[in-house]
């Protein structure tokens, strides 16, 4: 649902908005399974992984506007 909501104010089409959906699955697993190997709880992992994407998009934001 909150998927559904970003995407009618950022105006992302119908496929967009499936195909964010389904990633759902992906990223859980991707969760689940470093969540094993490095022997931590999925919240943590989770919380990591966005910190991950955040810096990776604020490099990408930096190197866009230089």
């Amino acid at each position: 649902g909150i998927i559904r909501v970003a995407g009618q104010i950022y105006g992302w089409s119908d496929e967009e908005i499936e195909r964010r959906g389904l990633a759902i699955a992906d990223t859980l697993s991707q969760i689940f399974r470093r969540s094993d190997a490095e022997n931590l709880p999925p919240n943590v992992v989770s919380d990591r992984m966005a910190e991950e994407r955040m810096a990776a998009a604020r490099t990408a934001s930096s190197k866009a506007a230089e």
